[in-house]
């Protein structure tokens, strides 16, 4: 029996199909129609979940680095207010001294400048909006001093740090980009790192 609907002054009629001939393609489409709708559901899930995990392992990743930057970041500010308090009250014997009290606040200063700089780096990364500025630089003394910045985190763990990489390889690379790099690597050895090691 057909069946009519009326829509705004529009007549529609649906004709059931009775003809054996005309109903099995009709079911077969209709089972093609679903199995892609299956298909096409299964594959949405799929990335949705996949996202959701990606933006969770993201979030993890940035809490982590908050927690470590924290904690490194109390290590030079500790020492500059050290010897900064120290140079402030004239408790110095003398004038090499002070000099002395003066490079380390430089040093610590240095390092607080890289660590925020890293975080800068990492953000405008994870921005998409970071800009790589090649130029020419060793390598080896690159490397070192990151692994000299790094190795007050790696001792406090009760590990070693050992660098092995020759002065005097020079390359075009962004500093910044490589020294966010090579950080990276050190956080995962020492993630990975059997405690027994």
């Amino acid at each position: 029996t057909p069946v009519v609907s009326r829509l705004a002054g529009l007549e529609f009629v649906a004709i059931p199909i009775t003809d054996p001939v005309d109903i099995q393609p009709a079911i077969k489409n209709q089972a093609i129609l679903g199995l892609i709708l299956v298909v096409v559901a299964a594959a949405a899930a799929f990335l949705l979940i996949r996202s959701v995990k990606r933006e969770t392992e993201l979030a993890q990743m940035k809490v982590l680095l908050l927690s470590r930057v924290s904690h490194e970041l109390k290590t030079p500010l500790a020492v500059i207010k050290m010897y900064g308090e120290t140079l402030g009250l004239g408790r110095t014997k003398d004038e090499g001294q002070v000099t002395r009290f003066a490079d380390i606040i430089t040093t610590e200063a240095d390092r607080l400048t890289n660590m925020v700089e890293r975080i800068l780096s990492f953000s405008q990364m994870e921005a998409g909006t970071f800009i790589y500025e090649k130029e020419r630089i060793d390598i080896g003394k690159l490397v070192e001093a990151v692994t000299e910045e790094y190795l007050p985190h790696v001792e406090a763990q009760g590990l070693h740090l050992v660098g092995n990489i020759s002065v005097g390889l020079h390359a075009d690379v962004d500093p910044r980009g490589l020294a966010s790099s090579l950080v990276n690597l050190l956080e995962n050895a020492l993630k990975y790192t059997p405690n027994d090691a």
